[in-house]
């Protein structure tokens, strides 16, 4: 090891010209391999994203509605189940685009979002949270 500048620097032992450094392999297998995402010089984890995520509280309370919580997203002619965890919706996993936001719950008027939009990053959708103030329903 070496010190520069505070830093520390691994030697890597010299070759002969024109011999392969097995530590130059190993990193260019280390640059190269880690994700199929990635991008020249940037490196993307293998976390699933999802694009739209949805908190559904009650509008006049603002406690958690979470009796016969469902949602789904639609696009075109693309349709998705939204997945629910508590009072929270999660959907368009790794998926760019246009959304209109559908969410019901059982005592509460349906709830509906229009022109939601996921953006694409580098590796990764760029989430959009969403909170969903659902109105009770007067039964009519």
């Amino acid at each position: 090891m070496r010190r520069d500048t505070g830093v520390t620097v691994p030697m890597i032992p010299q070759r002969k010209a024109g011999s392969l450094n097995a530590e130059v392999v190993f990193l260019a297998a280390i640059v190269v391999a880690p994700s199929a995402c990635n991008i020249i010089g940037k490196v993307c984890s293998d976390e699933f994203v999802y694009g739209v995520h949805v908190n559904a509280v009650d509008s006049v309370s603002g406690t958690a509605v979470q009796a016969g919580l469902n949602g789904s997203l639609l696009q075109s002619s693309y349709s998705e189940e939204m997945q629910v965890f508590g009072n929270d919706l999660f959907g368009a996993g790794e998926r760019a685009g246009v959304y209109s936001v559908v969410v019901n719950a059982a005592g509460y008027e349906t709830w509906v979002s229009t022109g939601v939009r996921v953006r694409g990053g580098d590796c990764h959708v760029v989430p959009v949270d969403l909170k969903a103030r659902l109105l009770e329903s007067t039964g009519r």
